[in-house]
């Protein structure tokens, strides 16, 4: 006697109810639905039970569905659902790149940082639905040659390197096998090169916010016999100013000033330590002389302030940094971070070794300045000394505003 056929009650639109075969396979079970197409669902290894994202119009798109999942079990490839979509580029980013990131010597990223992050995250839409395991070289490519064309080499190279960590962690973590990101995509060629300022250059340039922008000239100063970073300096206040017996003047930078989604935070410095660097002599009487006419009396007055409103400074510098460079014929290949760069090289001039530049330059990881080290305190006055004043400028094309 023939076994009968499993069957199930189902109901159509016009609420009518009958029963439908169905199909259980060694594997899986196909059930056919009142419109007549196919579902199809099976056990997972853990015990779930998985039904296909959609419905099949033919029997046979449901059978080799469950062909292709029995398939990845037996290779032991199968993954969830949840975590498919766990690893589409997209999810694993933003769920990847939050406050709670950590960088590899475990500390989290800066507020600023954070937000070019997740900004540059934005640009990755090509790859947002995909599973990260299907993102190639040829893909990574083609993204970058289009951003380098829509928005320059510089904004390229950044989402390359933002990139390239999103796929790191992803290979770290067995994601994927191999990270695909070309190497080459994350170095940034922009055919401008960037370098300190001459001796000649920087005079050029403090004359002309001496004769320009005279509020604004001891950060140029401090800029290039100091050191500080821009947030760093920006941030200087009359307390960080400390006149030493010597005669110096000892700046201490002890925070930064960061805008971040329009509003100003101030937070430890980048290497999070507080390191003095005493300034040379012959700068003691201009550095007075500021303290006189343009920084408010008490200890957290800025030094800086943005037309004496009180508030940090940051496009009045901008505008006037444009239009000195412009005056003494180097915009583009001097930028204000090359200050910074003039004070190291300065001293690597002047015969300091890398323990004295570290120090000055309160540097933190071996790849910044060869190794952690440290300075006596007050040690560095000679160093300073050995800072020769800026020569008077022989060009002429450094000319007054107006």
């Amino acid at each position: 006697m023939p076994r009968a056929k499993k069957t199930v009650a189902v109901t159509d639109k016009l609420g009518r109810t009958f029963n439908r075969p169905t199909t259980r396979r060694a594997f899986g079970t196909l059930k056919q639905l009142p419109s007549g197409n196919w579902r199809a669902s099976f056990k997972a290894p853990d015990g779930s039970e998985q039904v296909a994202p959609n419905t099949f119009a033919a029997k046979v798109d449901g059978e080799a569905w469950l062909a292709a999942r029995q398939d990845e079990i037996r290779r032991g490839v199968w993954k969830p659902p949840a975590v498919i979509e766990a690893e589409k580029f997209g999810a694993y980013a933003r769920a990847l790149i939050t406050p709670h990131y950590r960088k590899a010597d475990g500390e989290p990223l800066a507020p600023r940082t954070l937000k070019s992050y997740q900004d540059q995250v934005t640009k990755m839409k090509l790859f947002s639905d995909m599973r990260m395991s299907d993102i190639t070289s040829a893909l990574i490519t083609k993204w970058h040659t289009e951003i380098t064309e829509q928005s320059g080499a510089t904004a390229a190279a950044n989402a390359a390197r933002v990139m390239r960590l999103i796929l790191n962690h992803a290979e770290q973590n067995g994601v994927i096998d191999k990270n695909p990101m070309p190497p080459r995509l994350c170095i940034t060629k922009t055919g401008v090169k960037r370098r300190p300022p001459t001796d000649e250059e920087l005079a050029e340039l403090v004359q002309w916010f001496e004769q320009n922008k005279p509020r604004l000239t001891v950060a140029v100063y401090i800029a290039g016999f100091a050191g500080p970073r821009i947030s760093e300096w920006r941030a200087l206040r009359r307390k960080n100013l400390r006149l030493l017996d010597s005669g110096h003047y000892e700046l201490i930078v002890g925070e930064q000033a960061q805008r971040v989604n329009g509003e100003w935070l101030r937070r430890q410095t980048k290497n999070g330590t507080v390191e003095p660097v005493a300034l040379p002599s012959w700068m003691t009487d201009t550095i007075t002389e500021h303290l006189e006419h343009h920084v408010g009396r008490f200890p957290d007055s800025l030094l800086f302030e943005s037309g004496g409103t009180g508030e940090y400074l940051d496009q009045a510098w901008r505008k006037a940094w444009t239009n000195a460079r412009e005056a003494v014929g180097v915009n583009g290949e001097i930028t204000a971070h090359q200050l910074r760069h003039y004070f190291g090289s300065n001293l690597a001039a002047n015969g300091h070794g890398i323990k004295e530049i570290q120090a000055a330059l309160r540097h933190k990881t071996p790849s910044a300045s060869l190794g952690y080290l440290h300075q006596v305190k007050h040690a560095n006055t000679a160093l300073a000394d050995s800072l020769k004043p800026l020569p008077i400028p022989t060009k002429s094309n450094v000319r007054k505003l107006g």
